[in-house]
């Protein structure tokens, strides 16, 4: 068996805030702005150091693959030309439209974009686009109905003279979303490819207890387990019965109120044909607490997608990291 290195790592979108919060009633470490004075500072500054990490890390360590999450259009090729050794395939995601609750932004403006770097030296097909018409051939509307893009990339990677399909992947963020009918959908394009080894990498947005990946189990791929908490997750929240207290929601189910932190594991892989000789996680020991940012006063309101989004709240930098993702790099035996 030979041995490589993919890295995973949903950088956290610069455009994400604009989703979550609103132009009003905004400070930042306790002086009043607006999102367009953040984006133009603080944001572009985090992206830069991104950059930076990325390039310094490529140099340092052979990676094979490297798949990010969120890449918004404007830094698409920012990131590429920092990595000249690797070609690049991308998907873009379009978030559904929302229109209720005076919610400024149509987020349809604000697509982002998952990116696979492939070494130049490595052979691939990119088939993402057949995945897109056999995932739409099986309906992709959600229980909410929102019609949701494919949210993945697939990819036929040749790489030391072996074959493994490669999908990476960013199912939607909302609980209750179609995530069971993408892993189903997803299961069942992989199962016609059933003699090639196989990697389901990226940012899954639930975890393994979830059971919404239990059909990638039943084509035989494996999940790696391991425990560190990867990622922060805080303002998907859910109305009490009161109208007034906001809880957390996993899975469906009620597990706080608002003021507790959502810290989870939920950057995944599945594998088969494949062994996982290590994961490296940075930064060390996972996500520990709110990043890039910290949050505090929040109030808000509803969009139709059920999500939380802040009107108003103070708005802290936290520059000990620069995602509320883990960087995930795995040491593989093909």
């Amino acid at each position: 068996m030979s041995a490589i290195t993919v890295a995973n790592f949903n950088i956290m979108s610069s455009l994400a805030s604009k989703y979550y919060f609103t132009e009003e009633n905004i400070t930042m470490n306790g002086v009043p702005t607006t999102l367009n004075e953040i984006h133009a500072t603080v944001e572009n500054q985090r992206i830069g150091m991104i950059g930076s990490y990325l390039k310094n890390f490529i140099r340092i360590n052979p990676i094979e693959v490297l798949s990010l999450e969120e890449v918004n259009g404007e830094w698409l090729y920012y990131f590429s030309r920092l990595l000249p050794n690797y070609n690049f395939v991308y998907a873009e995601i379009k978030r559904p439209s929302t229109s209720t609750f005076n919610l400024k932004y149509n987020s349809e403006k604000f697509s982002d974009n998952i990116v696979t770097y492939v070494r130049k030296d490595i052979s691939f097909t990119n088939v993402t686009d057949a995945f897109q018409g056999f995932y739409s051939s099986k309906g992709n509307i959600s229980g909410r109905g929102f019609k949701y893009p494919s949210r993945a990339q697939v990819l036929k990677l040749n790489i030391t003279g072996k074959s493994i399909i490669y999908a990476h992947i960013h199912p939607g963020g909302n609980p209750d979303s179609d995530g069971k009918e993408f892993f189903n959908i997803l299961s069942k394009f992989i199962s016609k490819m059933s003699t090639w080894k196989v990697l389901v990498i990226g940012d899954y947005n639930r975890d393994k207890e979830s059971g919404a990946m239990e059909d990638l189990e039943k084509i035989k791929l494996e999940y790696y387990n391991d425990d560190r908490t990867t990622s922060y997750h805080g303002i998907i929240m859910k109305i009490g019965p009161d109208r007034r207290k906001y809880y957390y929601y996993k899975n469906g189910e009620k597990i706080g109120l608002s003021d507790e932190r959502f810290f989870k594991k939920l950057d995944n892989l599945y594998h088969r044909g494949v062994a996982v000789k290590q994961l490296v996680v940075f930064p060390q020991g996972g996500i520990r607490a709110q990043q890039p940012y910290t949050l505090s006063n929040v109030n808000g309101y509803y969009n139709n997608l059920g999500e939380y989004v802040i009107k108003s709240g103070d708005f802290a930098v936290n520059t000990s990291w620069y995602s509320d993702h883990s960087m995930m790099v795995y040491k593989l035996l093909v």
